[in-house]
């Protein structure tokens, strides 16, 4: 059974893609930080030995060296990676948001990609093994994004971080891609609708 990580992989994306994957006879282990979102989604999965939950921060150095230790602990080999963990806030003119928030944004949504994909390559080393890593682009990553300026600059790294590696891993067999797939009814939506005034002209 071929072997898929999905990182926020029971998000609002995240959460289709683990059932549909599970559903087509994938072996689907899904990181994120919430086990009750986990338990939602497990309860409507019918394969339920091909599906598995770890609890991390992909922000986390540490949590992501553990995770992967116990996946070679276990002899892990993957098929592919794919990388919907992020978040949105905060949402605001760049001179109101908060500093911190700002830089929890950059962590999760370009360094927990990075963490993840670096600690994975050593993975996709099985025989006749094609590998395939996803990363999630989005809004801001092709124009100008105001109100959004953290996740435009986090997305905007990852579409670059994705070229440099797909550059990098060309004489590989290992495929990367960004996708970015436009607004969907998640809880980055509601929370556009949430902010009001503060996300400009998005509202």
């Amino acid at each position: 059974m071929q072997n898929i990580i999905i990182t926020g992989g029971a998000g609002g994306i995240g959460t289709h893609l683990s059932k549909a994957l599970v559903d087509d006879g994938f072996k689907v282990i899904v990181i994120g930080r919430d086990p009750a979102k986990f338990d939602r989604l497990y309860e409507g999965i019918e394969k339920k030995n091909n599906i598995e939950f770890y609890r991390l921060s992909v922000a986390s150095v540490h949590d992501v060296n553990d995770f992967f230790c116990s996946l070679n602990d276990l002899e892990y080999q993957l098929f592919a990676l794919i990388n919907c963990a992020g978040v949105q806030g905060p949402i605001g003119t760049f001179s109101e948001t908060d500093s911190d928030e700002w830089a929890t944004n950059i962590s999760i949504n370009l360094l927990g990609t990075a963490n993840i994909i670096r600690g994975s390559l050593p993975f996709f080393s099985g025989e006749n093994n094609h590998g395939k890593i996803i990363n999630f682009s989005g809004g801001g990553a092709t124009s100008s994004r105001p109100n959004f300026s953290a996740y435009a600059v986090s997305k905007t790294a990852i579409v670059r971080l994705t070229e440099i590696l797909a550059a990098e891993l060309q004489d590989s067999q290992i495929d990367i891609n960004a996708v970015a797939p436009g607004p969907i009814n998640t809880a980055m939506l509601r929370d556009i609708f949430e902010s009001g005034k503060r996300a400009g002209k998005e509202y």
